[in-house]
């Protein structure tokens, strides 16, 4: 058995114990619901910043891609601004190439002119002149009064026999435009291109058979007024339709 002086200081002791355990229980203070959602406010906050930075280093590479992107498309146009600048120096001297040769085709075709007595073929000046048409400096359009009077032209031409001659002029006026200059080369080209405008009238409206025409064009070498005036220079540029009976035709049988 127990002494009682024994069970009593084990009396004690658990009495001791258990109280202490019942004090520290005391002491814990209760969980704050406010901390609790601070937490999970951290967290979420964090698992935030991570999906930021995911986005930020894949922003990061397509930014990267796309500058590299930028850099090709910048050298591929370097180089098409660099084969552009080529072509156009090539174009240009073909253009350049181009003109000499209508100046030299002008002048050579002024000089067979000039060896057949094309330009003032004997003759000439007995046939009559049909009709005189008009231009504008510089240019080969023919106003719509004009264009009827040559379609009926050509039909009364039709009716009858013989050659027609269209022969071109103009002023001494050289060509400045360098469209003008690229379309007719000199004042030579521009008058053959009036005496064309006006034979395709004569044939397409007038009925006037082609193989009749004799087209011609002659500059500025047989003015009919002073080139000095605007009033002679503008009396020089014209086109002249002569009929020719088959009589008064050369090598006419």
């Amino acid at each position: 058995m127990l002494r009682p002086a024994l069970v009593l200081v084990l009396a004690l002791t658990l009495t001791a114990g258990c109280a202490g355990t019942a004090s520290r229980e005391r002491r814990q203070p209760p969980v704050d619901p406010r901390v609790e959602t601070l937490r999970e406010q951290l967290e979420e906050t964090r698992k935030t910043a991570l999906e930021t930075l995911e986005r930020l280093r894949t922003t990061r590479e397509e930014k990267q891609k796309l500058a590299e992107a930028l850099l090709a498309a910048q050298k591929e146009q370097a180089e098409a601004l660099e084969s552009m600048a080529e072509l156009r120096t090539e174009k240009f001297a073909a253009e350049a190439k181009l003109a000499d040769l209508r100046r030299e085709y002008s002048r050579l075709e002024a000089e067979m002119a000039e060896r057949d007595e094309h330009a003032a073929e004997p003759g000439d000046a007995d046939r009559p002149i049909e009709m005189t048409v008009s231009f504008a400096m510089g240019g080969i359009e023919i106003d719509e009064e004009q264009k009827e009077a040559i379609e009926r032209l050509g039909r009364k031409l039709a009716d009858e026999e013989g050659i027609v001659y269209v022969d071109g002029h103009s002023d001494n006026t050289p060509i400045t435009s360098e469209q003008a200059k690229e379309r007719y080369g000199d004042n030579l080209g521009l008058s053959m291109a009036r005496s064309s405008a006006v034979a395709r009238i004569l044939t397409e409206a007038g009925g006037l058979p082609a193989g009749r025409l004799v087209v011609r064009g002659f500059g500025d070498a047989q003015p009919v007024a002073s080139n000095e005036t605007a009033e002679g220079r503008a009396e020089n540029r014209r086109v002249e339709i002569r009929h020719a009976e088959a009589t008064d035709v050369p090598d006419a049988e």
